[in-house]
């Protein structure tokens, strides 16, 4: 089975209250999109920005 592939940019903005960060990503096609949230990319990128945000919090960024 050949996995979807993606391109994404982060992109990390301080502001008054703390910091925002920005996700994008762009897919192939609509279908490859559809393929990974089957696989739990949903889930498993919900996952890494609370961990993000945990580590955020704890450093004082």
């Amino acid at each position: 089975m050949e996995l979807p592939t993606s391109c994404g940019k982060n992109t990390f903005t301080k502001t008054e209250t703390g910091n925002l960060v920005t996700f994008k990503t762009v897919f192939n096609s609509e279908e490859e999109v559809h393929k990974l949230i089957e696989m739990g990319f949903e889930q498993g990128i919900t996952m890494t920005f609370e961990e993000l945000a945990t580590l955020l919090e704890k450093e004082n960024i």
